[in-house]
């Protein structure tokens, strides 16, 4: 308890001045580490008229590094006190600062000390509880969700709800690392093709006697669901003071589908993956289940493709697929990987569209010509913001390129080409349509075969774009002495080069080269190349 009160009589000093108070919260948002570098651009800026406000943001700096350390060590001790003696952590929580509450629950979740977790739970002072990552961090974790549950149903027993609680939704889906990650510094997982999640508010509107909403996001295969889902789905089945709300479904495997959706709103699901096992996928069993996906913003489909699929296969599988995209009336984003059906069918799937699209990924796929017509021409895609191309050969399909990227162009933030086999030809073709896309703000083309001199007129001419904030261009071919193999001395030469270009047109700016050094293990780096302009003061 002494280290306890230690910390909340140095938080109340810590907090106290306003002035204090705002230049403490200036060095939070723009973190220590830029805190630390721009004490070199203050003193170089010193004005007599600001000197009392620069000293003050000095001389706070300073302290708060020192006394961020010291409140840090007084907040694991406090934790450590309270995780020993439970008794004393319950006792203590109606008066705990709300920012203690996050560590002493994540502690207590790895640690399995049940009595804390069901005391917590039940003054939790924020509006989400995110169990998804930390079901994934701590296995086995059955023990300490359990003492979650008893708390949670310890909460909704009570008539009058505690003055500090806040809980409407515990989330198990496997979005919270922001929450975890700015209250106890957990590192954001990275994972390279995971999708954005969807801005999504509470489904408990229009249900009246829902006191806590339950998020979950399942995986539907051929065996039995993973432990933590299975446990949730029996303890908020049935139950009138839960809405159980599944906003995300991963399928697997088809001949269980429907058994385990028994219990789920449909209505509530915006995120839909499936994963097409070619030789068994049967998209009839489908149907019926996004039919009820009356909400579903986000649709998924990997191909697990077998051997070979003859002509008339595909012939057979595309009219009950492309079927399905019939029923999706508040569809936004499409993405399809290896799809090796789409080709010479691109068509029946996109005149099926009802609605328009924002984000279309069609990656690693073989297309036609009159593919690539048929999406110039479908006007679903007018109002794209994400177009993903990566991996599908365009090699000669600029034509028809260009015309999609002019149809998007008022509303195209994010273009990726990649791996797409574009020659210098080809680029210099679809280059008046990406001149035209005024939003664009990542623009990916590497690994295409491109000559330093068309790398050099599409850096100047996509120079005036406002927004752009990434660049990813391939190594030029003059870098490698054969391929796969890169000739450093030329390379830094090159990168020399494109470092003058950039300085030549006038304004900061920093683009990307892409080196592939072996194209069987994936071994790749990326280059900077930057220019910068120090500012002069007269």
């Amino acid at each position: 308890m002494q280290y306890l009160t230690i910390w909340k009589s140095r938080y109340r000093i810590f907090k106290r001045s306003k002035t204090r108070a705002a230049c403490l919260t200036r060095i939070r948002d723009i973190g220590l580490d830029s805190a630390k570098a721009s004490l070199g651009c203050i003193l170089s800026n010193w004005k007599k008229k600001e000197k009392k406000r620069t000293t003050c943001y000095l001389v706070l700096l300073q302290q708060f590094l020192g006394e961020r350390r010291e409140i840090e060590s007084l907040l694991k001790s406090a934790i450590w006190t309270l995780l020993k003696h439970q008794n004393l952590a319950i006792s203590a929580l109606e008066f705990l600062p709300k920012e203690l509450f996050p560590q002493l629950f994540l502690s207590a979740f790895r640690f399995e000390c049940t009595d804390t977790l069901k005391a917590i739970v039940q003054v939790w002072p924020f509006p989400t509880l995110p169990l998804g990552t930390l079901t994934d961090k701590f296995c086995p974790c059955m023990t300490s969700l359990e003492a979650v549950l008893d708390g949670i149903d310890l909460l909704l027993a009570q008539e009058v709800c505690p003055r500090r609680c806040k809980l409407e939704i515990l989330d198990f889906c496997h979005s919270g690392d922001q929450f975890w990650n700015q209250w106890c510094d957990i590192p954001i997982r990275w994972v390279r093709d995971l999708k954005p999640p969807l801005s999504v508010g509470s489904c408990r509107k229009g249900h009246t006697s829902v006191l806590l909403e339950v998020a979950v996001d399942l995986t539907v295969n051929d065996g039995p669901l993973w432990e933590v889902e299975s446990h949730v789905l029996d303890w908020a089945k049935g139950r009138k003071d839960i809405h159980l709300c599944c906003r995300k479904i991963t399928f697997m495997d088809t001949p269980l589908f429907i058994i385990w959706l028994n219990d789920i709103k449909l209505t509530c699901v915006l995120e839909v993956e499936v994963y097409l096992w070619l030789s068994s996928f049967n998209p009839v069993l489908l149907t019926p289940i996004l039919d009820k996906m009356k909400n579903l913003r986000r649709l998924i489909f990997t191909t697990q493709p077998p051997i070979r699929m003859t002509m008339e296969e595909q012939q057979q599988f595309m009219p009950p697929f492309s079927e399905q995209f019939l029923l999706l009336n508040s569809l936004r984003e499409l993405y399809m990987d290896s799809t090796i059906f789409l080709k010479e069918n691109l068509d029946k799937v996109l005149w099926c569209l009802k609605t328009n699209l924002e984000t279309l990924f069609i990656t690693n796929c073989t297309l036609l010509i009159q593919d690539m017509t048929q999406m110039s021409r479908c006007p679903n895609l007018n109002q794209l913001k994400k177009l993903s191309l990566h991996g599908t050969c365009l090699r000669l399909f600029s034509t028809p390129l260009q015309v999609l990227l002019e149809n998007c162009a008022s509303t195209l933030q994010d273009l990726d080409l990649g791996v797409c086999g574009l020659q210098d030809s080809d680029m210099e073709e679809i280059l008046p349509g990406l001149k035209l896309c005024s939003q664009l703000r990542v623009l990916k083309l590497q690994e295409n075969c491109l000559s330093m001199a068309t790398l050099v007129q599409v850096v100047c001419h996509l120079a005036e774009l406002p927004h752009l904030m990434l660049e990813i261009y391939p190594a030029p071919l003059e870098s490698y002495s054969s391929p796969g193999k890169l000739h450093q001395r030329t390379f830094d030469l090159l990168c020399a080069d494109m470092t003058n270009v950039l300085r030549d047109l006038g304004k900061p700016r920093s683009i990307f080269l892409h080196i592939n050094f072996c194209r069987w293990y994936g071994q790749s780096m990326l280059h900077k190349c930057e220019a910068t302009f120090s500012s002069v003061s007269e």
